[in-house]
């Protein structure tokens, strides 16, 4: 019995070398399996960066989409995205993928992963880390309070005022300080410290905006505002603010305070903006601000670069003051950048109540 085949059906026969690693290849891709998670930040502007982001890793996986799947994914990210940016900006879409030779395609999920500013901050009061926003007071902050004259007369209010890094300060040099923070595993810090070196600091545990607090009418010399105004979603948050300090400082009374400012001639798109909320580096332009001194009764009597006047002022071994502080405060977190070259920086600013 022969065992050749007939001569018809060997010539059906694939034997060619490049066309039978293609399809070893295919085959291959067929037997992958992979299971991971993407995490996006939640910047709406972004959509359809992300779904061309996991188009290509799903294709890079043996399961291009069609043009109807991709089309069913976008909906599902412009839905989520849009959920996370409005209630939770410093949360993430979780995109989780599974693929499995025995299942067709890629089965996903798309989640958001819900997190506040007190969940960040709940995990930098551990203690095997250094303090969470540097072991000095502003360099900037102790300056201005130099101008206040007799200290124990000069109240002061320091706003987002964290574990007490200008509070405690500000308390060591005789003023009567009030501390506003809402996080309650800082608090609990600058509390602990107050307490043990009896200084006179009045920790109120609230949002500058919370329902009830009442600030003293002309109470204060002093109001410091230090890296929370870059937390602010729009300008509302800002005039808002402001009003309310216009009637707690007293007349000759100073508020500094600072802010991401875009470069002049410069006006950031809804992407920037964006971004820059996830990065806690909101971008304002001077002309946003301008409110300050032609509605309310303040003048402006400074405005510079934050980065440079800490790094030339504190002293050597509190610069940095943070590892993250000389990229962030160049709005480096914002854009991918040269240094220096971001169309942003925190800036100082003060301003004196008319």
């Amino acid at each position: 019995m022969s065992s050749k085949q007939p001569p018809g059906k060997r010539s059906q026969r694939e034997t060619n070398a490049a066309a039978l690693r293609v399809a070893v290849g295919r085959q291959i891709d067929r037997s992958i399996v992979a299971q991971g998670d993407v995490a996006f930040p939640c910047v709406p502007a972004l959509l359809d960066v992300y779904v061309g982001k996991l188009a290509r890793i799903f294709e890079a996986l043996g399961q291009p989409f069609t043009e109807e799947d991709l089309k069913a994914l976008r909906a599902r990210l412009e839905v989520t995205l849009a959920e996370g940016y409005r209630s939770f900006p410093y949360g993430k879409v979780i995109v989780n993928y599974l693929r499995r030779p025995d299942r067709p395609g890629i089965n996903y999920k798309v989640l958001l992963k819900q997190e506040t500013m007190a969940d960040r901050y709940q995990n930098f009061v551990a203690d095997d880390k250094p303090p969470p926003f540097g072991q000095h007071p502003d360099a900037k902050v102790m300056a201005v309070a130099s101008e206040l004259g007799e200290r124990g007369a000069a109240a002061v209010l320091d706003i987002g005022a964290g574990t007490g890094r200008n509070a405690l300060a500000l308390a060591r040099l005789g003023h009567p300080v009030d501390a506003l923070e809402p996080t309650t595993s800082l608090t609990s810090v600058l509390r602990e410290t107050a307490l043990s070196e009896g200084l006179n600091v009045n920790v109120i545990e609230a949002d500058v905006f919370s329902t009830g607090l009442t600030l003293d009418s002309g109470r204060y010399k002093l109001v410091v505002v230090s890296e929370v105004i870059p937390h602010f979603r729009g300008v509302e948050p800002v005039r808002k603010l402001f009003s309310l300090l216009a009637d707690a400082v007293a007349a000759g009374g100073l508020v500094v305070a600072n802010a991401f400012l875009t470069t002049d001639g410069y006006k950031p798109d809804a992407l920037a903006l964006e971004a820059s909320e996830t990065a806690w580096s909101y971008l304002l332009t001077r002309a946003d601000l301008k409110f300050v001194v032609d509605e309310l009764p303040f003048d402006k009597l400074s405005d510079e670069s934050a980065h440079d006047f800490e790094k030339e002022h504190l002293p050597e071994s509190g610069w940095p003051p943070t590892p993250w502080f000389p990229r962030w405060s160049q709005a480096l977190d914002v854009f991918a950048l040269a240094e220096g070259k971001a169309p942003a920086e925190l800036r100082w600013l003060v301003f004196r109540r008319r």
